[in-house]
């Protein structure tokens, strides 16, 4: 990693740390010195053919694999295998398997400025067994508060892509850290394009064979 690169990680994760209380529900968001156009790639880019930790980008308009939920716009970030990582059990020393969904939003503020928000709309562990529904033992899978970390680092995967496709840049890093609206921000009906997009551009991605390249 270039040296420009791991300073600029550095100061997002230092940031990260102060995001823990103040988006303990609304979920994390970060205004980076990007277009949105930008934006929308590097989202669609960091999370292609499902490199960071096996989970899967699909379009929150079509995506339904939280039940309940219905998103209008932005993506849906979901495992494909189950744990990303593991979380203590209930502030005790014990760590079990963690699940979680995000929806990834963007927002234009200005011509070189753009919100990404991450948002955990689905927190699971996995701790101990039940009976299956067919019969048989399975994992018992209980709901928990977000792990806000785990929201912290999307944002950096996101934030990566941008400094390897800009890397000529140095006004790349966050320059605002700011609380998560009440609502995911609305995108316009021309922008909805960019977003659809996007998805397709990660999925033709994912349909490529390994080594051919972009």
């Amino acid at each position: 990693m270039r040296l420009e690169s791991l300073v600029i990680a550095t100061v997002l994760f230092s940031v990260a740390q102060g995001w823990t209380q103040a988006t303990k529900v609304a979920g994390t968001q970060q205004v980076f010195d990007v277009t949105q156009a930008q934006a929308v790639t590097a989202i669609s880019n960091a999370f292609a053919q499902w490199h960071y930790k096996r989970m899967d980008l699909e379009s929150a308009k079509y995506d339904g694999s939280v039940p309940g939920w219905h998103g209008t716009n932005g993506w849906i970030l979901f495992p494909l295998d189950g744990p990303i990582t593991v979380t203590p059990w209930r502030n005790s020393k014990e760590l079990v398997p963690y699940i979680p969904t995000f929806h990834i939003t963007v927002q234009a503020l200005g011509t070189n400025r753009t919100i990404i928000a991450v948002r955990t709309i689905d927190a699971r562990v996995i701790h101990g067994k039940e009976i299956g529904v067919h019969g048989g033992w399975a994992h018992h899978e209980v709901n928990v508060p977000p792990v806000l970390s785990e929201e912290t680092n999307v944002l950096m995967a996101i934030s990566n892509v941008l400094l390897t496709a800009n890397s000529r840049r140095t006004n790349i890093a966050p320059s605002v850290t700011i609380t998560r609206p009440t609502k995911p921000p609305a995108v316009p009906g021309t922008e909805q394009a960019a977003f659809e997009e996007a998805v397709k551009a990660a999925q033709a991605a994912r349909a490529k064979p390994a080594g051919t390249n972009q």
